[in-house]
């Protein structure tokens, strides 16, 4: 079972109507259940009771029973149908929410979503004042031409992989086996894309790794205790994220978890390094791994969507995919900006490897 308020912004946002849509039109509050799954069968003659799933009936009568069962014993009943503050029902009373792995809920008010993404935006531009200050002296400082070609590269990381992706999907539509929304091997074509993804992402990275090192070697910077290179990716990388985080907070206040649980994590990643003297292996591993934490916090909370939206909408909605792999992908920018130019080479070429693997296999 997944939760999530993000689920709650793409309703909103849906051209359709439910049977709910009536009563929202009314100004009256309510839930709304409905099925995803096999949504090639909505409103086709294949939509029938035959083809309705049983344990999904028992689902709806259990949650419609366990919610009625809830709403009768709340404290807040007798005071439901009293006339509310406007700001405080549309604003106080909605909160951000999404499951652990279906093991427990982590929900906020929406307002705290906010103020949080302010507050995080004002701790990166601390840490990016102490790294190009270099105030602790315990590590070298960045310049600001370093973090702006970081943020070159993290950027055209993003428009490269959501760009490649789309590629993909678009020659997917001339092969038979490949261009059903609802194809026999979705697991399959799902690894293609997200490998296909993270090839690019790491090509480009390559790209820059190539350049930034021309750039060391030319001003004797090679074996400086801590790499300016990845320390000024991965601010580059926090200070995109909490602009995002900012702007999802405003407009998608749902959607928000999912850029600010990743940008919470590279915070405390990032600021837990900086106090840290150490030699310059020791320090790019160091940052790899805080790249690492984050590449996972970011797949932690988006990855468990997939097979939601699957569902719902299988593959036909191109633009929704390039920015799901766009955004999960270029959180390993961090990581993936630690390690040599031959390492990303490699990576590049297994991320390749398994794409067109997995893609051909789907084929079969």
């Amino acid at each position: 079972t997944y939760a999530s308020s993000l689920f709650y912004e793409v309703y909103k946002r849906m051209p359709r109507d439910t049977d709910f849509s009536v009563f929202k039109r009314a100004g009256i509050e309510g839930y709304n259940f409905a099925f995803i799954g096999n949504v090639r069968n909505y409103h086709t003659p294949a939509d029938s009771l035959q083809n309705v799933d049983r344990g999904s009936l028992q689902h709806h009568g259990e949650h419609v029973l366990g919610l009625v069962n809830e709403i009768d014993q709340s404290p807040e009943l007798d005071h439901f149908f009293e006339k509310q503050d406007a700001a405080d029902s549309k604003l106080g009373s909605q909160v951000v929410y999404f499951d652990l792995m279906g093991r427990s809920l982590v929900y906020w008010p929406v307002r705290t979503a906010f103020f949080a993404a302010i507050g995080m935006l004002l701790i990166v531009v601390v840490l990016a004042m102490d790294a190009l200050t270099s105030r602790f002296r315990t590590s070298p400082g960045v310049s600001v031409s370093a973090i702006c070609s970081s943020v070159v590269n993290l950027l055209l990381g993003a428009v490269v992989s959501a760009a490649g992706v789309g590629l993909v999907m678009w020659l997917m539509s001339f092969d038979a086996a490949l261009s059903n929304p609802w194809p026999e091997s979705p697991v399959l074509i799902s690894i293609g894309l997200w490998m296909s993804g993270l090839a690019l992402v790491a090509a480009v990275s390559l790209a820059f790794r190539r350049r930034d090192n021309d750039r060391t070697q030319a001003e004797g910077q090679l074996q400086q205790r801590l790499s300016k290179v990845a320390k000024s990716n991965f601010l580059a990388w926090l200070g995109v994220a909490s602009i995002v985080s900012l702007f999802s907070a405003m407009f998608l206040p749902g959607a928000s978890y999912l850029f600010q649980v990743p940008l919470a994590i590279g915070l405390i990643a990032f600021a837990a390094t900086r106090f840290i003297s150490v030699k310059s292996v020791a320090a790019n591993a160091i940052i790899g791994w805080g790249g690492f934490v984050v590449a996972i916090g970011a797949g932690l909370v988006w990855l468990p969507l997939e097979p939601l939206f699957y569902d719902a909408v299988g593959f036909r909605m191109p633009a929704a995919t390039m920015l799901r792999i766009a955004c999960v992908t270029t959180s390993a920018t961090p990581l993936i900006c630690t390690l040599s130019s031959r390492n990303r080479f490699a990576l590049t070429i297994v991320f390749t490897v398994v794409a067109v693997a997995a893609m051909l296999t789907a084929r079969m």
